[in-house]
């Protein structure tokens, strides 16, 4: 028995990678892109000395003037055929 098509959605997560020095110093996964940026701003804050908003321009700005040493990522990506709903039993 096929599962309903409504029941299967692709997944969107935001995924934030920090290197120090080469090093990966941070990474997590978000549900959405705000959350991202404001783990990446948390993260620099504490670590780096980072004192401006959870706006990604603002962090881009700082970020080219400490380039020297941080790597930053922050990527999309689809995670195909997760299940939001509990399938029929058979």
């Amino acid at each position: 028995m096929t599962r309903p098509q409504e029941n299967h959605r692709k997944r969107l997560l935001w995924i934030v990678a920090v290197a120090d020095k080469g090093i990966v110093a941070f990474v997590r996964a978000c549900g959405d892109e705000q959350s991202a940026v404001k783990g990446l701003a948390r993260h620099l804050r504490k670590y780096n000395g980072y004192k401006g908003p959870n706006h990604w321009n603002n962090l881009k700005t700082w970020l080219e003037e400490h380039n020297d040493y941080l790597d930053i990522r922050i990527v999309r990506q689809t995670l195909p055929g997760v299940c939001l709903s509990k399938p029929p039993l058979t």
